[in-house]
């Protein structure tokens, strides 16, 4: 259930996406003479997965429409724990051992600790974990679904409908 949410949701966006992909790539290609940078990150199983950075107003656009294709060829999800660097990985997989069950699952384009923790400050790190495996641990459809419909309505409001960690809580 979870897959084919993903799949219909990237293959959506992308329909969507492709005139506006289209423009952007195009004049973003004839104005920006230097490639994009990359950046490693590490996706399911350990895997890694490297991501384009775009400078400037197009970067947007070019970088979400590299994510939905990543999320429609599986290498990551629509909702699932954070995407993070080889590097923050790494150094948390020496703090805590639980560290690694969070690489069993893709990763997120939305994460639950996106609306409640801030982005990777070294002193919420510990919570931002915890967060990432108490999803782990009660991880559904229609929990995917709440924290979902919460990012749309955090985005178009800047407000939360809901607190979800109200349904993973143990």
């Amino acid at each position: 259930m979870k897959r084919s949410f993903d799949i219909i949701t990237s293959l959506f966006s992308l329909i969507i996406m492709l005139p506006f992909y289209i423009i952007v790539k195009v004049f973003y290609s004839l104005s920006s003479h230097r490639r994009a940078e990359k950046d490693e990150y590490v996706g399911k199983n350990g895997d890694t997965l490297t991501i384009p950075r775009y400078e400037g107003r197009a970067s947007v656009i070019l970088s979400f429409w590299y994510v939905m294709t990543l999320v429609l060829r599986g290498a990551m999800s629509i909702v699932g724990p954070r995407l993070r660097s080889v590097e923050y990985v790494d150094a948390m997989s020496q703090i805590c051992e639980d560290y690694v069950d969070i690489l069993r699952v893709s990763p997120g384009i939305i994460a639950e600790s996106s609306f409640y923790l801030p982005s990777d400050n070294t002193s919420r790190r510990s919570d931002i974990m915890e967060n990432d495996l108490r999803y782990i641990r009660c991880r559904t459809f229609f929990l995917d679904l709440v924290i979902f419909f919460d990012a749309v309505i955090f985005f178009i409001t800047n407000r939360l409908s809901w607190n979800t960690t109200a349904y993973t809580s143990e």
